[in-house]
This record gives structure tokens, C-alpha cells and sequence, in this order.
């Protein structure tokens, strides 16, 4: 997925109770920024619906294949963008678990 600057979006994905949901990260290409701690652009994965619920992690830069395992039968998936900087993105999916 190629984006554009300054925006968010939130993805949330579901499966019938009693399952659990993998989402597994293809590639990732995103802006690391001066520290290298995914402060201005990034995708950050949850467990369960909203950042409220536990992290699964925080990511950026140019990463391989990475598979994260829902503890529920939901997960939400917010990428943020600021409007410098530009990478290519990431490429993810989600899975039965």
C-alpha cells in the first residue's frame, strides 16, 4: 500500500467468537524518523477493538515478514502519516488464527 501524507486510518476486523485473527505484515517500508522510534509515521497493531486495547506492537522502517496473534476475536490496525517523508508503505493481511 503506497500513501499519502498527513492522515490516519483504522482498520478493525472481526471473526466469529471462539477465533482468533493473525495479521501478518507481508513488507513494511515506513519512515523511521530522526530517532528511529516510529514517532511521525508508523502502523500499530491491537487486540481487540480501539487503542485501548493491548498493543501488539509499534511499527516502522523497512521490516520482512512479521505475524502477530490476536489474544481475541477482534483486532484493530491504526497507521498514521505525517506530511513529510513519504516510504512506500506496507503490504499486510489478516488470517484465521
Amino acid at each position: 500500500m503506497g500513501f499519502f501524507g498527513n492522515f490516519i486510518f483504522v482498520i478493525i476486523a472481526r471473526m466469529f467468537s471462539g477465533n482468533h485473527l493473525n495479521y501478518i505484515f507481508q513488507e513494511i517500508n515506513i519512515e523511521t524518523g530522526v530517532t528511529g522510534k516510529c514517532v511521525y509515521d508508523y502502523v500499530q497493531v491491537y487486540s481487540g477493538i480501539g487503542q485501548g486495547a493491548e498493543s501488539l506492537g509499534k511499527y516502522c522502517g523497512k521490516l520482512d515478514s512479521i505475524k502477530l496473534a490476536s489474544t481475541a476475536h477482534t483486532m484493530t490496525v491504526t497507521f498514521r502519516s505525517d506530511k513529510t517523508f513519504h516510504s512506500k508503505g506496507f503490504k499486510a493481511r489478516f488470517d484465521a488464527g
